[in-house]
């Protein structure tokens, strides 16, 4: 028998905002798959799938979710940053946003797009490249889908510069 009848701790957790995001991350992923129906062949020059069918309504759907999409992901961030610094020092804020956003961002930039790069030359029949032209550090184009990681990063060390410098906007 439980004689405990105390009430659990309430977590500080907001599920508003998990939910949000869960959201706002199907909606990038569904964004990305109607990439390779859009109509207007935008997607075919760079996107490692292109399909011939088309599907006329995911160009507009996409349209749509480009307009909303990243700046909620922008804005949910922003609207955690502060309680991410909350405890921390500057040097451990900065350590958990390098590990958070830099590393996954520098593991891609070394893995995934050089792979990309292969498997879309394979894909349309083109030739290999110079290995070398197959990282981000050769090829500063090659990154283009991961641009949102590195600035976040940047959007979180100007809270922190903003913060530290004592500058309200209130």
């Amino acid at each position: 028998m439980n004689t405990n009848t105390s009430t659990p701790p309430k977590s500080k957790r907001m599920h508003w905002m998990d939910n949000l995001r869960t959201v706002i991350i199907a909606l990038v992923i569904l964004y990305h798959v109607g990439g390779v129906y859009e109509s207007a062949g935008l997607w075919g020059w760079f996107w490692i799938v292109d399909d011939p069918d088309i599907f006329i309504a995911s160009g507009i759907i996409g349209i749509m979710f480009d307009t909303f999409v990243m700046p909620t992901i922008f804005f949910i961030s922003g609207y955690l940053v502060p309680a991410s610094l909350k405890d921390k020092t500057p040097l451990q804020f900065v350590g958990s946003k390098a590990k958070r956003l830099l590393l996954p961002w520098a593991l891609a930039v070394v893995t995934l797009i050089p792979l990309y790069k292969v498997i879309f030359l394979y894909s349309r029949g083109l030739p290999q490249e110079n290995w070398t032209t197959y990282f981000h550090i050769t090829n500063p184009n090659s990154q283009n889908w991961l641009w949102f990681l590195p600035l976040l990063f940047a959007f979180s060390m100007l809270y922190l510069l903003i913060e530290k410098a004592g500058i309200k906007f209130n």
